[in-house]
């Protein structure tokens, strides 16, 4: 099968076999739509809360590592005065 962007497919013969499963198009239940988001935001949810465990440890780390620099270099700190 050649991968040409500029094809757009339409001198393709389908075929017999594929005509014929065109007829047997079926509407999805009227819930589908609606259990489908649930699924996306379910696990879009478990991974924003797997991030927010990786990511607190390492900011609260940060923040302490920044406070003992301060600590032990006043003068060295961004927003104080010298």
């Amino acid at each position: 099968m050649k991968n040409d962007p500029t094809d757009d497919g339409a001198d393709v013969d389908p075929g017999e076999p594929v005509a014929a499963l065109a007829g047997l198009v079926q509407e999805p239940s009227p819930d589908f739509a609606a259990r489908v988001r649930r699924r996306i935001e379910r696990r879009s949810l478990a991974s924003q809360f797997l991030l927010l465990t990786w990511h607190m440890p390492v900011a609260v780390l940060l923040e302490f590592l920044v406070m003992i620099v301060e600590i032990c270099f006043p003068g060295r700190s961004k927003g104080g005065s010298p």
